[in-house]
């Protein structure tokens, strides 16, 4: 995705949308154009422990874009396979969201990574 151009003009707010034949686009409103995603983990994945993943949308000025974010967490094991049980799909509502990874005592020891990737406009992190 990318940002659109908004003019003002009497009062109104313009914007054109390209929509190629046989395609289709979302139009999302927020606050603000998001600059960054940013990804935090509480500590250093152990196997048995939790870990707490946070994840913000911020826009040039570091600040929260208050609006719903989806995001893809992808949690790569080790050996580089996607671990299916840790991943899934986050709502950031409000630009942030905070969720626990449970490794369980018999997964892989080694470097985990994980991915996080905002669903609209295509930025992504990864933590290691």
């Amino acid at each position: 995705g990318t940002a659109l151009e908004v003019v003002r003009v009497d009062g109104r707010t313009r914007f054109t949308v390209p929509v190629p034949m046989w395609q289709s686009r979302l139009v999302a409103f927020v606050p603000a154009v998001p600059a960054r995603l940013v990804a935090t983990a509480s500590s250093a994945a152990r196997v048995g422990a939790d870990a707490t993943l946070k994840l913000a949308m911020l826009d040039s000025a570091g600040n929260t874009v208050a609006a719903p974010w989806p995001m893809l967490v992808t949690v790569t094991a080790p050996d580089g396979s996607v671990h299916r049980g840790l991943s899934q799909r986050v709502l950031a509502t409000a630009g942030t969201a905070e969720m626990v990874l449970p490794f369980a005592n018999n997964d892989p020891t080694g470097t985990w990574s994980v991915t996080v990737e905002d669903r609209i406009l295509g930025l992504k992190t990864t933590l290691a």
